[in-house]
């Protein structure tokens, strides 16, 4: 194939850095087969990757066997009055007009956020942010509603700057209790049809 075998496009710099290194993880443990891939951030944000997905590799010579991810903030994507699935399918279809079989298109909207992904980790999440500064642990809450404001709250009792930490979280957390999440779930579960392995730990 010329080219990567799957193409990632994603809104932010926060989304990149957290699915790259989740990506990395499930090679490095044999979750997934060794494969190459691109992440496209789109630097028109949220809205232009719900709406036009397809709009920064139309240009790419197609290739059957290219797998796309295509993720998002619900929050801000000018959908927000759509369900998700909707938007997901919408997406999806968008891909299937280029040629692309649909089967090879996945469409995740985080919603509201991407930092809803810590819920399922948020214990977790509490500990890394406090180690950094030497703290004790906090008891500060979850909140499902808002998890964006959650996670910052969070960051700004321990005094540590919120954008960096996405990398460092995804390298730390459990996979097995983020695949818990539904996004995350889907994902994963996506990921072992497309590039799994009959070996790799779960």
């Amino acid at each position: 194939m010329k080219g990567p075998e799957l193409v990632v496009i994603v809104a932010d710099l926060d989304t990149e850095a957290f699915v790259k290194t989740l990506v990395l993880r499930g090679m490095e443990r044999g979750c997934l087969r060794p494969f190459t891939f691109d992440v496209i951030r789109d630097t028109k944000r949220d809205h232009a990757v719900a709406t036009q997905p397809t709009r920064l590799v139309a240009h790419m010579p197609f290739e059957p066997a290219r797998r796309f991810l295509v993720i998002w903030d619900h929050h801000g994507s000018g959908r927000e009055r759509d369900a998700c699935e909707v938007v997901e399918s919408n997406v999806r279809d968008t891909f299937v007009r280029m040629g692309v079989a649909r089967e090879a298109a996945l469409a995740v909207a985080f919603a509201p956020e991407l930092e809803v992904v810590f819920g399922a980790v948020w214990a977790r999440v509490r500990e890394l942010l406090a180690a950094k500064r030497g703290d004790s642990v906090s008891n500060f809450p979850w909140d499902a509603r808002d998890p964006k404001a959650a996670f910052e709250g969070l960051a700004r009792r321990h005094r540590v700057k919120a954008p960096p930490l996405f990398e460092e979280i995804a390298k730390q957390v459990s996979l097995k209790d983020l695949k818990g999440g539904d996004a995350i779930g889907r994902i994963a579960s996506t990921f072992v049809e497309w590039f799994g392995t009959t070996g790799g730990a779960a």
